[in-house]
């Protein structure tokens, strides 16, 4: 995929209210994209708390390099969505202004939950302003459980920079239990 507005990038675009994706398996993806969301399965994904979104048993493998702010190894952005069971083997690339990054997705919302995924492959994201790169999560504000985050990670910035093997930045209300990471 090739992309050079800013919008909503992966397989899909964007996932809203009610939608299950089981099973979907993923490889040989190359994305370059200038998108707000990016991921390889899905850009944005945002659920409902009465229709929550289902992402199980999906895989993704291949590379994805976007210059807009929320980019996964599998999704960019979620809200009221279980993730659970799903791997990616993706390097994972973000250059821009702000920036959150991860191997599964960039940035975990409240109410949504991710379970039993694992990640493996390269995360690097470069910023001239925020910037928060995790092997799992860029950024965590809703609730992880037993992760598995392998792999390398680099981040670049000339202000605020949180990194980590696992999640960069752990928010407000993130809960993390059970991880394991080698990054």
């Amino acid at each position: 995929i090739r992309d050079t507005s800013y919008a909503d990038v992966g397989l899909f675009g964007r996932v809203g209210p009610g939608a299950t994706l089981t099973g979907i398996r993923l490889t040989g993806v190359a994305i370059n994209a200038t998108a707000e969301y990016a991921g390889v399965l899905a850009g944005r994904v945002e659920g409902s708390a009465e229709k929550p979104v289902v992402i199980s048993h999906c895989t993704a493998a291949g590379n994805i390099r976007n210059s807009g702010i929320h980019v996964g190894g599998l999704v960019g952005f979620i809200t009221y969505t279980h993730i659970t069971h799903c791997h990616t083997q993706c390097n994972v690339t973000a250059i821009g202004n702000s920036a959150y990054v991860g191997g599964v997705t960039g940035f975990i919302f409240p109410g949504a939950t991710v379970v039993a995924c694992s990640a493996t492959g390269t995360v690097s994201a470069t910023s001239s302003y925020e910037l928060c790169a995790g092997g799992l999560a860029g950024v965590n504000d809703g609730n992880s459980y037993y992760f598995l985050a392998t792999g390398k990670g680099t981040a670049s910035t000339t202000s605020t920079v949180c990194a980590g093997g696992f999640i960069g930045h752990n928010y407000h209300s993130g809960t993390i239990t059970g991880r394991y990471s080698t990054a």
